[in-house]
């Protein structure tokens, strides 16, 4: 049996390679580049299973068939499809999933798709095997290289044959990380089967501050009412322009501050049709919530800018009660690397573009236990966003300077 777990992990593999290959090759003609069609599949498959006991190795796109079910809008379409997962699980034992690098498609700069996929190997139950044993371990890791970039260019780094040896010789639990970990069938949660989000990397992070740090989830705060989040609104593009007034997207937001010149600006009349329901104060934290690879980043809202409409993929976080935790405290935290590591873990592609979602809740802070250490980073965090706040306001006033003078 593991010989023929090993020959499938090696077919699945050449097929991996082979997918690359193709699109490596120039040309509109080149492979599958030529393969189009509104309700063609992408996924890709490298065997049937037909008898009990047999393999199924699949190349599967993470953005319809792992990723979470949850009830808010954007995974409308993950709910529709969600029988995927439970028919795999009802009918096979799950012994691999394997996230492929986002660059496995691209082709060139421009060219393919860094589509989020993920390698399952599954193998049908025999007739006696009514139900998947909850105790059986699922094989997961996470590759970072397969060979190319994502400009399509070679590469000598890939993660493949490492994951491969630590499939078939097994990992303890000591040595675990992205490159091969096991998951109970139990500790699966809500049908989500992407290995990135069980990476033990970030656990172990936190587990190694446990006794500097008090190690408390986002949800927690939320249900004390230490925080509140809420998002905001797409307000359409023929809004564009037909005011000064920021519209600020994600790309406006970085370095805890938000552009001084953001992209798109709005009118009066649409800042007041938004200005209630999104209600931003100063002291609100912004925080990227889909996108590529700005999800996180975060931005501190200064009395320059209340004035603004925030768009729907991006957090709006308040502190309700400053007195459990300073809002300059929890920029910082959110910008740590153990939340940092959480957050790259818990983000999943929905077609093209990550999205944190609901998962937010499950991020886990680690707030420093000596409140003379808390008040040291609160300081430092203050003075680093308000002397940026006002060089930016600085600059500001020097460009309409230009015009019309110093009043």
């Amino acid at each position: 049996m593991k010989k023929n777990v090993t020959l499938i992990w090696m077919l699945a593999l050449v097929l991996i390679l082979s997918v690359s290959g193709i699109f490596g090759q120039s040309g509109p003609k080149a492979g599958y580049l030529e393969y189009v069609g509104e309700n063609q599949s992408r996924n890709i498959p490298a065997g049937v299973v037909m008898d009990p006991a047999s393999h199924l190795a699949y190349l599967i796109d993470t953005g319809y068939n792992l990723r979470e079910l949850s009830g808010d809008t954007v995974n409308e379409l993950a709910q529709r499809l969600s029988y995927v997962v439970d028919y795999l699980r009802k009918l096979t034992i799950i012994e691999a999933v394997i996230g492929m690098p986002e660059s496995l498609f691209k082709t060139s700069g421009k060219g393919g798709t860094h589509t989020k996929t993920c390698l399952l190997i599954a193998r049908k139950k025999s007739t006696s095997e009514s139900e998947q044993n909850g105790k059986r371990a699922v094989f997961m890791a996470e590759a970072k290289w397969c060979g190319h970039d994502s400009r399509g260019s070679q590469i000598p780094n890939n993660d493949l044959p490492i994951i491969l040896e630590n499939s078939r010789r097994g990992i303890d639990l000591k040595h675990q990380n992205h490159l091969g970990y096991q998951v109970n069938n139990n500790d699966i949660i809500d049908n989500i089967l992407a290995p990135r989000y069980y990476d033990p990397e970030p656990s172990k992070f936190l587990g190694d501050l446990n006794n500097t740090h008090d190690l408390v989830s986002v949800k927690h705060l939320v249900e004390t009412g230490v925080l509140s989040f809420s998002t905001g609104n797409e307000i359409g593009k023929l809004t564009y322009g037909t005011g000064a007034i920021p519209f600020v997207r994600t790309s406006d937001i970085s370095n805890w501050e938000i552009k001084v010149e953001p992209k798109q600006c709005v009118s009066e009349e649409v800042y007041l049709q938004y200005k209630a329901s999104q209600d931003v104060k100063e002291g609100d934290i912004l925080m990227v919530r889909d996108g590529t690879y700005l999800i996180g980043n975060c931005a501190y809202v200064s009395k320059y800018d209340v004035k603004i409409v925030y768009q729907s993929h991006i957090y709006k976080i308040r502190v309700e009660k400053p007195d459990v935790i300073s809002p300059f405290l929890l920029i910082a935290i959110l910008s740590s690397e153990p939340v940092v590591r959480q957050i790259k873990a818990k983000r999943f592609t929905q077609d093209i573009i990550d999205s944190l979602g609901k998962r937010v809740y499950e991020i886990v802070l680690p707030i420093p236990k000596e409140k003379e250490e808390q008040e040291m980073i609160v300081n430092i965090v203050k003075k680093s966003i308000n002397d940026r706040i006002e060089a930016r306001e600085l600059a500001r006033k020097a460009t309409k300077a230009v015009v019309n003078g110093f009043d």
